[in-house]
């Protein structure tokens, strides 16, 4: 049995942020930093670049483009 995290943590607006994985929508880059949709409507920006977050993440997430990675991929119901 694995005993992998749920989440990760995120320094931001010059705090520490939780950030459960279930919770994320998408994650846009942008250069030197990232974007963060959250569910609850919340957008955090992250100081790093997108391949530092790809790192901290499960293997759930896919990156779909260049710049942009997809929640976990059991919760896709539609490709357009």
């Amino acid at each position: 049995m694995t005993n992998q995290q749920n989440f990760t943590f995120i320094k931001t607006d010059k705090k520490l942020i939780k950030l459960d994985f279930d919770d994320i929508l998408f994650i846009k880059g942008l250069g030197n930093y990232v974007e963060i949709f959250m569910k609850n409507n919340k957008k955090y920006v992250y100081y790093k670049t997108l391949k530092d977050l790809i790192d901290k993440l499960p293997d759930e997430f896919m990156r779909v483009h260049n710049s942009y990675i997809k929640l976990p991929l059991q919760k896709v119901t539609k490709i357009v």
